[in-house]
Parts: structure tokens; sequence; C-alpha cells
């Protein structure tokens, strides 16, 4: 994992006081998300969010079917 990575997840589990062995992402329970929370919840309105800001540039919006898995490898680095 990159330092900057790593270091991005630890300020996010310390700004939500989260335990050491806690899920950084979880639910309001503190539980695991499921696969479909995460598409609902999370990446449709994310999807919804970008392909809004690309229709202002004129860009072909991001696919309907987009998955977590589908981007797998889509983190960038500068290091």
């Amino acid at each position: 994992m990159l330092p900057l990575l790593r270091d991005e997840l630890a300020t996010h589990a310390a700004a939500h006081r989260r335990a050491a062995e806690a899920y950084v992402f979880a639910t309001a329970t503190g539980a695991k998300h499921q696969a479909t929370n995460i598409r609902k919840r999370v990446l449709a309105p994310a999807v919804q969010g970008a392909n809004a800001a690309l229709a202002q540039h004129e860009v072909e919006p991001l696919p309907d079917d987009l998955t977590p898995h589908s981007l797998r490898r889509t983190f960038a680095s500068s290091s």
C-alpha cells in the first residue's frame, strides 16, 4: 500500500473514531457494507455527480454498469 493511501485511510479512521481493528468504511452500526449497499449508496451517487460534471464539459459519461470491481485499477499516484 502506498504511504499516501495509508495516511488517508488512517486520517479517515481517526476522524470517525474507529478502533484499529474496525472497518474503515463501516455502516452506521459499525458493520461492513454489503456489495449492494456500496453500489446503491456510494457508487451510484458518485457516478451521478461525476456524470453531471462530465456533461458540463461535454465529455462522455461513465457507464451505467460501473461496479466497485471495475474501478480496481483506477488509483493513480504521482509517486
